[in-house]
């Protein structure tokens, strides 16, 4: 938890996350201001469920009259930004909220790896549904993400798709500078091991099946032994 920092100018966003009815505040790191439920997001989140029952700074006294909810609602400070912050605590919330329908893998990753970190099942389920079906956009990202997180269903689709574009004749893509063409913003193959590369391209380039696919995804993910 942090306490008011007013030399840092913040905005808020608009509902669900501006009523008055919430009893804590999400601080993103590009200072945008998420009043959120606590009840809801323990619910969600053993993780929030914990940090909320750290103690809480103490509310201002009763003659003070502040001018937003910033000034009555504790404020815990979170290393997400608002794009990736907004998405997934819309998911949160019990009644679905329009606004976010996210539809490209640079948008739904950062709110992925959130839910991750955040331990949120459902979120994570349906932002991995949403994640595999912009496959298409990169396999190579797609099965990137999916071992560096152990989401065995994401890698294995992203190493089905790369396969299948080879299989189209697209052989050429081996033999650029840069095969697996990752965007710089997914940090390339970190947290890849060699055995997990070699793998994947043994099953892209010749052989292998959707056996095969579901190794080739997660295993060996701490050895760089094939």
């Amino acid at each position: 938890m942090s306490a008011l920092e007013l030399s840092t100018p913040t905005r808020d966003v608009p509902h669900p996350f501006d009523q008055r009815s919430a009893d804590i505040i999400l601080r993103t790191s590009d200072s945008v201001d998420f009043h959120v439920h606590s009840h809801i997001l323990s619910q969600v989140s053993p993780v929030f469920a914990t940090m909320f029952e750290l103690p809480q700074p103490a509310a201002p006294p009763p003659s003070s009259e502040p001018k937003d909810l910033a000034g009555i609602h504790p404020v815990t400070d979170v290393t997400e930004d608002s794009k990736a912050l907004e998405p997934l605590l819309r998911l949160c919330y019990p009644d679905p909220i329009p606004g976010h329908d996210l539809h490209d893998l640079h948008d739904i990753q950062p709110a992925l790896e959130a839910a991750i970190k955040y331990d949120m099942a459902r979120p994570t389920e349906e932002l991995a549904a949403r994640f595999l079906a912009c496959t298409p956009q990169s396999p190579p990202q797609v099965w990137v993400f999916g071992c560096r997180h152990g989401l065995e269903n994401v890698a294995r689709g992203g190493a089905e798709a790369l396969r299948k574009v080879l299989l189209r004749g697209a052989s050429e893509l081996l033999l650029s500078p840069d095969p697996m063409d990752i965007p710089p913003s997914s940090r390339g193959l970190e947290g890849i091991s060699a055995g997990q590369y070699f793998r994947l391209l043994q099953f892209v380039c010749c052989r292998g099946g959707v056996r095969d696919a579901a190794t080739t995804a997660c295993d060996g993910s701490n050895s760089p032994s094939p």
